[in-house]
């Protein structure tokens, strides 16, 4: 009995990167192209229509970021198996992208087997990572970290004790020394982790369980 064709879209702001991998795939009929778009945003418009069963996303995209459009695809339904595929090698972002719910990761510079490779695992209900990524890494992003149990990282706990101050985002972006898009992509982490889209319930629950001090 063959399997299912595996549905794919492909979320890059280079359309030759859109276009290799469409025509990569041609040459394996178990996956088919099925959307693809240039800027995050569009990408979770176009999943909600074509329903993939794998979205591959680049990380530095106009629109929703890597980290962002895996955090929204994973609130979709059904939601895709998402792998990462970028020239980004910041082990910290790929790590945060894995925590936020991807399966995969592989670098733009890979051989395209392994993106293949990486397909055929997240098909299946498995996954693949680059082997430039540290398995200790990898494991230290899926564990529970101890005295953590939120799952924030340092960094999401200090903007949510910041927010929690009062500050805007573009306050907390002047006294951290960061982007306020990456603030702004903590806070959405942050809420997904949590399974809060209010702010409000962010600040209060941190306050119950000492991600906030008083």
């Amino acid at each position: 009995m063959s399997r299912r064709v595996q549905r794919v879209m492909v979320v890059d702001d280079h359309e030759i990167v859109r276009t290799g991998v469409r025509s990569l795939l041609t040459d394996h009929p178990d996956f088919e192209v099925v959307a693809d778009a240039s800027a995050g945003d569009a990408g979770l418009i176009a999943a909600r229509v074509a329903k993939p069963d794998i979205a591959i996303i680049d990380y530095s995209m106009p629109g929703l970021n890597g980290l962002q459009l895996t955090i929204a695809l994973k609130q979709t339904m059904p939601a895709p198996a998402i792998l990462l595929y970028t020239r980004n090698d910041r082990e910290e972002l790929v790590l945060e992208v894995i925590r936020a719910g991807a399966r995969g990761y592989v670098r733009k510079s890979d051989p395209e087997a392994d993106l293949v490779k990486a397909l055929r695992a997240l098909s299946i209900g498995g996954t693949f990572y680059s082997p430039a990524l540290p398995p200790a890494a990898i494991d230290r992003a899926l564990s529970p970290v101890r005295g953590n149990k939120h799952h924030l990282t340092d960094r999401e706990r200090e903007i949510v004790c910041k927010l929690a101050e009062g500050n805007t985002s573009i306050e907390v972006s002047n006294i951290l020394g960061i982007s306020v898009k990456t603030v702004e992509t903590h806070r959405a982490a942050v809420s997904y982790k949590l399974g809060m889209r209010n702010w409000a319930d962010v600040v209060r629950y941190g306050l119950r369980n000492d991600i906030v001090a008083v």
